[in-house]
């Protein structure tokens, strides 16, 4: 974003190592979308075990009981570093494009919308679509003490905003559990906490669960490398993660709720990953590599690349649609500030919804 700060377009890479950012941020150059963003399309007869395999991905397994949804609005967030933050909603075909709230820094600002505290980053939806988590900082006391990032939940109307955790550190990418219960979430306190280190590796997390009423907080990996971005599976009995752990570019990881049996997932350092997020029905993995979307089954096999974007573009986050057939992202590819796009997780059906600085996307389920 024009006025990103340099905590953001760090969090936005998920804590790669600042020397690949900056590389990349300065050899950069516009994407060219003239071609789009599509699945690779060749002769059915060429690719049929190819296609057999893609069918296995899309279709997957089901865990008995799982529900998913159907498809909401869609909310995100605009602005941020040095300039005004707004959170907005717009529906799954690009109408109806709407200013929820915005921070105190605009004074433009519609009053009634004007609600600081219920804007902040890394929004997700509880399963059932009442409740929102997200991560925003907090003043600190000590003026030399580093920037706090806590978790907060709100109501979907921002009338009741309540404080989770209370760290002073830098709690982030929080993930709801499938009965709303707990939120897992990533989080660099203590030693690891050093003042302007927001979003890097120089500030290495753990991931913590913790009851959403703030109590019972439990940590769940105790690493020296960074163990950041975890996302609950349908059934609540994994956590899938980024870690540092093995390879300092980042891997995909899976380990059980309570934090053992730790799985690697990914083995190819040649693909930049962030972002994992779990399908809602729990059969596949989406992440972000480098300037695409892929997306894998739950135990890491048959990895297939869903966008076809052409130059050196970047994405900044993905997440499901409630029903697990389409895929939200933003990316600046054709343009110089992020777009929302939404694609079919068979690469098809590509549509821009809206621009201007997107990020920060959360796909609320429908009710009922």
């Amino acid at each position: 974003m024009r006025n990103a700060s340099v905590k953001e377009r760090f969090r936005s890479l998920d804590r790669v190592p600042a020397p690949d950012l900056w590389n990349d941020i300065a050899t950069r150059q516009t994407a060219d979308l003239s071609l789009g963003i599509a699945w690779r399309r060749v002769a059915v007869a060429a690719l049929a075990s190819v296609a057999v395999r893609a069918f296995l991905i899309r279709t997957g397994t089901r865990p008995s009981g799982v529900p998913v949804h159907a498809n909401g609005e869609i909310w995100f967030r605009r602005g941020g570093g040095d300039g005004p933050s707004y959170v907005y909603v717009i529906q799954p075909d690009g109408s109806g494009e709407t200013l929820l709230f915005a921070d105190d820094r605009d004074p433009n600002a519609p009053p009634g919308k004007v609600l600081p505290d219920v804007v902040g980053e890394e929004y997700e939806w509880s399963s059932d679509g009442s409740e929102l988590v997200f991560s925003r900082s907090v003043l600190s006391e000590n003026q030399q003490a580093p920037v706090r990032w806590e978790l907060f939940v709100t109501s979907p109307d921002g009338k009741t905003v309540d404080q989770v955790t209370d760290d002073h550190g830098l709690a982030s990418f929080p993930s709801w559990s499938p009965d709303g219960m707990r939120i897992v979430y990533s989080s660099a306190r203590g030693k690891s906490l050093i003042a302007g280190c927001e979003g890097s590796t120089l500030c290495p997390s753990d991931i913590y669960v913790i009851n959403a009423d703030g109590t019972g907080e439990t940590r769940l990996t105790d690493d020296p490398a960074d163990d950041s971005a975890p996302d609950w599976s349908a059934d609540g009995a994994k956590i899938v993660f980024r870690s540092t752990r093995d390879d300092q570019r980042g891997e995909i990881y899976v380990m059980n709720g309570d934090g053992s049996g730790v799985i690697r997932l990914t083995s190819d350092p040649a693909i930049l990953k962030r972002r994992p997020v779990w399908s809602p029905d729990g059969a596949r993995i989406a992440f972000v590599g480098g300037s695409q979307v892929y997306v894998m089954a739950a135990d890491g096999s048959g990895l297939e690349k869903v966008t076809d974007i052409q130059g050196n573009s970047f994405i900044h986050d993905v997440t499901w649609s409630p029903d697990g057939k389409e895929l939200a992202f933003s990316t600046d590819a054709g343009g110089d500030e992020p777009a929302l796009f939404v694609i079919d997780v068979d690469g098809g059906n590509l549509r821009r919804l809206t621009g201007e600085g997107v990020g920060d996307i959360a796909w609320r389920p429908a009710a009922g």
